[in-house]
C-alpha cells in the first residue's frame, strides 16, 4: 500500500529529527515525538506515550559482495540461482535490496537504535529499530487503546466482562434477557 509506505517514510524523518534535534516536538499523521531525557517518546492519539530507550543514530558501512549462495539469496529472492550483488555489513546483516554493477563499493547507512530487552535472550541490549517495526508498535498500541475504551464503555452499561482475548470481550448475560437487544 502507497499510503502505508509514505507514512513509514514520515515516521522515520521526525524520529530521526527528534533524536537529532532533543527536545523539540515533531508531528507525523496524528502522532508526536520527541526524545526527552534519554526516552524518545512517541504520544500516541490516546495521550499515552510510547517510550524507546537512549535512541541514538548509528551509520553501519555495507559493502558490495557478488553471490550465488542460496542461504545469502534465499531471504529475499525466490530463485538463488541468481549472480547478483548484495550489501553486507560487518555483523552480516543484509540490506534489504539487491543492487547492479554500477553500484558503489561501500555504503553507509544509519540506523536508528534504542536499548531494550532482547525478546530471546531476555539481556538489555543494543536494539535496531526501523520505521516499518516503529509502524507494527504504533499500531498495535492504537489497537490496544481502542479495545480498552471499548472495554471501559461495556462496564459503564453495566455488563459483566468474563473475559477477553486479544481483540474480543466475552460477556455474561441472564439467559432471560434477549441478546441482540443489548448488544446494539
Amino acid at each position: 500500500n502507497p499510503e502505508m509506505v509514505k507514512f513509514w517514510g514520515e515516521i522515520e524523518e521526525a524520529v530521526i529529527t527528534a533524536i537529532v534535534n532533543e527536545g523539540k516536538t515533531y508531528k507525523f499523521g496524528r502522532f508526536k515525538t520527541k526524545v526527552s531525557n534519554g526516552v524518545l517518546q512517541i504520544r500516541l492519539p490516546s495521550g499515552r506515550v510510547l517510550g524507546y530507550v537512549n535512541p541514538r543514530l548509528v551509520t553501519v558501512r555495507y559493502r558490495k559482495i557478488r553471490t550465488t549462495d542460496s542461504n545469502l539469496l534465499r531471504e529475499y529472492e525466490k530463485d538463488s540461482t541468481v549472480n547478483t550483488w548484495r550489501y553486507i555489513s560487518s555483523a552480516g546483516k543484509f540490506l534489504p535490496f539487491m543492487s547492479g554493477d554500477k553500484a558503489p563499493e561501500v555504503k553507509e547507512v544509519q540506523h536508528i537504535m534504542y536499548d531494550g530487552l532482547d525478546q530471546v535472550t531476555k539481556q538489555w541490549r543494543q536494539i535496531d529499530i526501523y520505521s516499518g517495526k516503529l509502524f507494527e508498535n504504533l499500531c498495535q498500541a492504537v489497537a490496544r487503546d481502542c479495545f480498552a475504551e471499548a472495554m471501559v464503555a461495556l462496564d459503564k452499561k453495566g455488563y459483566t466482562q468474563v473475559l477477553h482475548v486479544h481483540d474480543e470481550v466475552v460477556i455474561e448475560l441472564p439467559s432471560e434477557e434477549d441478546t441482540e437487544e443489548h448488544l446494539e
